[in-house]
């Protein structure tokens, strides 16, 4: 509202910046919006960080875990072997199936003992089928033409780990790991094997990740054969030959640590793994990248909201502010108004009273100074009382 400065009141308008109080309104509004949301910012950051980290672990203790689970079973198997190839001893496949009787108590009393042996078997030279912890008499089956047991002979005398294959007595899901049979001249004569469940390794590891989907835990040849493996793999048996895994397996190193695709299903992990002891074998452990992003964002979104329940409270308080803002200024401006007409109409009466006061001092003086006059001409007569006033 226009008030005339020229009317002014000597007695100063108490202050109200509204500006400055709009303002102020507004800076706050900024950092209700830009503190919470820098909060929430940094501490999304340092929680994924710390998620990773945390999933970096996880997946390291998970390994060790599967580790000493498999060098159990590996250092078993390579035992019950050494004590039937002692048993054994430099028999040809003649003795072995005249002998079949006694051969097939002994591993049949230590298979049944262990849950995740499917069969120990004796096969001769020629791949025959000699014995069996499962079958007496064994029935006509030969491995000859089979790939685990041409390089368990390469190999001799140290032990091989086949690739999985359903076994032809029987018809499981297994792998086997296989010891030469060497005679004292040198002379091959056949191999003992041990068939262990794939199923066995896959329910130990669904009990170690609690089915976990987001956590991955196998056991793998140092060629990139999967042995076994949560989630299963289907019909899939080799990892690419050119990842960062299969190139650490080639490079023999003992134990690490990598984020990596898995060219099985397409999912990036963080991927730990550990050698078998001395064997030529691996366990993994991984942890799906995209589940630990998830469970980030769902966290993250719950702490968001309960940060922003309050921060919308103070932006509607802001905000609604505004309102009584504009209708307080107005009133104030009108009061100042009226408060600058009154002070304005009150200095005016002043001034009257004082020109009155002065008005009246003034004739009191022009009565006085005309009685004098009146009292002159008395006394001087009406002309020089006259001359005297001209004068």
């Amino acid at each position: 509202m226009a008030v005339d400065q020229s009317s002014e009141p000597d007695v100063p308008i108490p202050a109200r910046n509204f500006e400055l109080t709009r303002r102020v309104l507004a800076v706050v509004l900024f950092l209700s919006v830009v503190v919470p949301v820098g909060c929430v910012v940094s501490y999304g950051y340092f929680d994924y960080q710390r998620r990773i980290s945390d999933a970096g672990d996880i997946v390291d203790r998970l390994t060790r875990v599967a580790q000493e689970h498999a060098l159990k079973i590996v250092d078993m198997n390579h035992e019950i072997e050494t004590r039937i190839v002692e048993l054994l001893d430099a028999d040809d496949d003649g003795e072995v199936r005249r002998h079949e009787g006694r051969v097939h108590g002994r591993p049949s009393t230590i298979a049944a003992d262990y849950p995740q042996l499917a069969a120990i078997s004796v096969f001769g030279t020629h791949g025959d089928l000699l014995a069996s912890s499962r079958f007496f008499p064994v029935p006509p089956v030969s491995i000859a033409g089979r790939e685990d047991f041409r390089e368990t002979l390469a190999s001799a005398p140290a032990p091989y780990f086949s690739r999985p294959l359903s076994g032809k007595v029987m018809q499981s899901d297994v792998f086997t790991t296989n010891m030469a049979r060497v005679g004292s001249d040198g002379v091959l004569l056949g191999i003992v094997s041990i068939a262990l469940k794939r199923q066995h390794f896959s329910e130990f590891y669904a009990d170690l990740t609690n089915a976990n989907p987001a956590l991955l835990v196998g056991l793998y040849r140092q060629d990139g054969t999967i042995l076994a493996r949560l989630p299963d793999v289907g019909t899939v048996s080799n990892l690419a030959p050119n990842t960062p895994f299969t190139i650490a397996l080639g490079q023999a190193v003992k134990i690490g640590r990598l984020n990596m695709v898995s060219n099985v299903d397409g999912v990036e992990r963080i991927l730990s793994f550990r050698r078998v002891g001395r064997y030529p074998l691996y366990v993994a452990s991984g942890y799906s990248t995209a589940a630990i992003r998830e469970q980030w964002r769902k966290h993250l979104v719950v702490v968001a909201m309960f940060m922003l329940v309050p921060c919308i409270a103070l932006w509607s308080l802001i905000v609604f502010s505004h309102r009584p803002l504009r209708a307080q200024e107005a009133a104030w401006n009108h009061w100042k108004g009226e408060w600058v007409r009154r002070a304005s109409a009150e200095a005016s009466s002043r001034q009257l009273r004082r020109i009155g006061a002065l008005g009246n001092l003034v004739a009191r003086v022009a009565h006085d100074f005309n009685n004098l006059l009146m009292v002159v001409a008395a006394k001087y007569g009406t002309r020089n009382a006259q001359e005297l006033y001209e004068r």
